[in-house]
């Protein structure tokens, strides 16, 4: 039975299990709802919280009372998502909490365990059948006694515990597979199931009795049996969901490719290392490198003999330096090696040079054999002077003047390497006169939805016409932007100038008014106190509604402060806006702040899309984020997508929309124009 107070939610919610088979009741009030499950009887009741005259407690409440339908299952829908409010709920009755907006498969396998588990706890009354019903059950089953010995067990229940048969596990004690402790320290955890009138339900590693561990998702509920009481445990296996978040989570901080750490953990372990130099007093080094010429390696020989040089070069360099120096790709070809205590910077530059003899052996790839120079840069401090970032940064100014200076060749970073920072400046006074003499101009580029490349969005990105250098790529100034504090007038301009235009499009009837409208966002946006002001301001200037807008944040700029992320997020998820994750799989994003913010749709970075098709892996990798999309409820987006493979695979795995040169560059206003009144004339034709 469904219980909601409006036609949408009781529509949709019904929509999803009437798919599945189950047969439904509807009631669109409290009072109703009492009425309607007196006449039906229902198996379970999806009840909306947030009702006028009786809410969803109330009627909870009152139907917990009644001897017939006392027992019948009730699962909350409700937007509240505090701790207060689901601790009523669970005390007036409630077995379960979903939250809105549902993801509508989580909805269905929760609606479909419930309703096994009541028809379980029916058929536990009758103990004729009991044996039967656990021994068909899709779930590891059991009944334990007090003491902990196992009663009755199911085939799934041994599967799992490593046991060849049910019968084998008959007798023996459940405290030999989870000999946890409970939430008192002189209680067994069987204890608090069988004094507890809640269910049990945790996530915990079981021995096996191989002497393996297993990871269960477990509930335990205490069950009348005939004077007493014993435990009834549903136990299902969650190696695989725990195997692809660990294949996730390791993508966070090794790279792909070479199996090294990556950039994120590398400015970790120079953090801790620094930490500890400013207690110890001693320096911190980083030789910071990368391949000479491999852009022309890449042209001549192709991307995969680029990716398998990488890789071997990792390998030799791993095996030279041993396990008690850190190695890591920070991008591309790009490396660095971290010291600690390296003595002094000629200590490091000796080591520079012996990386040097070691990349000149020839590489033995396939049919060709290469030989190899690096460019170093090479800088030594201590916590005090540094913090990772910085540190990283010298290494890299270090790297350039290298380059700069012929190549093959390290050079130490000293406090006279200016020039980059005057050039840093000098690009930041032409980008705040930029402003000025109109050369910034915004572009879009479509997103297509992958099912039938309808148009379902717009992304605004920025563009740079420098009177001396031309077109510039985002890449030089974006950064500048961040590092001046420009990011705010410049955010603030792109916001007024796409939402301006948006609603132009709109009342020109040039586009749906289902399509959408993406605007990036930086980290130092976020930090402004009146960034929620202003972008509602922008809106309400031009009467652009707001569920027409979606903002755009990379996993690192939600990262660098969560809390606030989130407190920010929830603002504009009042206000109707909608939140993507941009280059989402580059960064490190915390699994249960992902799950807790209001986010609309997770954006596939490039990375993963350009090797789709030539390399399993990333068909793997970019499967997994889709799926996790999908568990929390998100549309994911696909960045540059280039060709139909790419498209097609993305496709078959469940992708939503994509967006790329397959389908359309960036595109300024006038050809954004010519490219709806082309579809409207195409449609009007067929």
């Amino acid at each position: 039975m469904i219980v909601d107070d409006t036609d949408v939610g009781r529509d949709l919610i019904g929509g999803v299990l009437q798919r599945e088979g189950y047969q439904l009741a509807f009631a669109d009030n409290g009072q109703q709802a009492l009425s309607v499950a007196t006449r039906v009887r229902p198996d379970v009741i999806l009840l909306d919280v947030m009702m006028p005259g009786l809410d969803g407690f109330e009627v909870c409440r009152v139907l917990r009372r009644d001897p017939v339908l006392g027992k019948v299952p009730i699962v909350m829908i409700t937007a509240l998502d505090d701790r207060a409010s689901r601790l009523r709920g669970f005390e007036v009755g409630a077995d379960d909490f979903v939250t809105k907006p549902f993801d509508r498969r989580e909805l269905k396998m929760r609606v479909r365990t419930i309703v096994r588990l009541n028809r379980f706890r029916e058929l536990l009354e009758e103990h004729g059948r009991l044996e039967r019903l656990i021994q068909v059950s899709p779930y590891g089953v059991g009944v334990v006694r007090g003491d902990g010995v196992i009663e009755i067990a199911n085939s799934v229940l041994a599967q799992i515990l490593g046991a060849p048969d049910s019968r084998e596990l008959i007798g023996s004690s459940i405290h030999d597979f989870w000999p946890l402790r409970g939430a008192h320290p002189d209680d067994s955890w069987l204890s608090w199931v069988l004094e507890s009138d809640d269910p049990v339900r945790t996530e915990a590693e079981l021995n096996r009795l191989d002497g393996t561990r297993v990871p269960v998702e477990l509930a335990a509920a205490r069950v009348e049996w005939d004077d007493d009481y014993r435990a009834q445990i549903v136990i299902s296996d969650i190696s695989e969901r725990k195997r692809v978040e660990e294949q996730l989570l390791r993508g966070v901080f090794f790279d792909r490719l070479t199996g090294l750490p990556n950039r994120t953990l590398f400015l970790d372990r120079v953090e801790q290392a620094l930490l500890r130099s400013s207690g110890e007093g001693e320096a911190v080094g980083i030789l910071f490198f990368d391949i000479d010429h491999f852009r022309s390696i890449n042209e001549s020989l192709g991307h995969s003999m680029g990716d398998q040089l990488l890789v071997a070069v990792g390998r030799r360099l791993s095996q030279f330096l041993g396990t008690h120096t850190t190695l890591a790709r920070i991008s591309g070809d790009e490396f660095a090696i971290l010291r600690a205590n390296p003595g002094s910077s000629h200590e490091l530059m000796q080591l520079a040079e012996r990386l040097l003899r070691q990349l000149d052996l020839p590489f033995r790839l396939g049919d060709e054999e290469l030989r190899l120079s690096i460019s170093c840069g090479v800088v030594i401090g201590k916590g005090e002077d540094y913090r990772a970032e910085e540190m990283l940064r010298d290494a890299d100014t270090a790297l350039y003047m290298a380059k700069s200076q012929g190549r093959a060749k390290s050079v130490v970073f000293d406090n006279s390497m200016r020039e980059r920072a005057v050039g840093f400046m000098r690009l930041a006074n032409d980008l705040r006169a930029a402003l000025q003499r109109d050369e910034l101009y915004l572009a879009y580029q479509p997103i297509f939805a992958l099912e039938d490349r309808r148009v379902v969005a717009l992304e605004a990105l920025l563009r740079w016409r420098h009177p001396q250098h031309g077109a510039m790529s985002p890449a030089e100034y974006i950064a500048v932007a961040e590092e001046t504090g420009l990011i705010h007038t410049l955010g603030h301009w792109i916001l007024k100038s796409a939402i301006a235009a948006m609603k132009i499009w709109l009342d020109d009837g040039l586009i749906p008014r289902e399509v959408k409208l993406h605007v990036n966002i930086s980290a130092r946006q976020l930090t402004r106190e009146d960034f929620v002001g202003t972008i509602e301001e922008a809106l309400r200037s031009v009467g652009l509604p707001a569920e027409l807008l979606q903002l755009e944040l990379t996993e690192s700029a939600i990262m660098d402060n969560p809390e606030a992320s989130a407190r920010v997020f929830g603002e504009l998820n009042a206000m109707g806006i909608g939140l993507s994750i941009d280059d989402f799989g580059t960064g490190y994003s915390s699994f249960s702040y992902l799950s807790r913010m209001p986010l609309e749709s997770l954006k596939i970075d490039r990375s993963f899309t350009m090797r789709l098709g030539s390399d399993e892996r990333e068909l793997e990798i970019v499967k997994t984020i889709v799926q996790l999309g999908q568990n929390l409820g998100l549309a994911t987006i696909a960045e540059g997508v280039e060709t139909e493979r790419q498209a097609r695979l993305l496709r078959s795995v469940g992708c939503d929309a994509a967006q790329g040169f397959l389908y359309a560059r960036p595109l300024p206003d006038d050809e954004v124009r010519q490219l709806f009144r082309e579809r409207q004339s195409k449609s009007a034709r067929s």
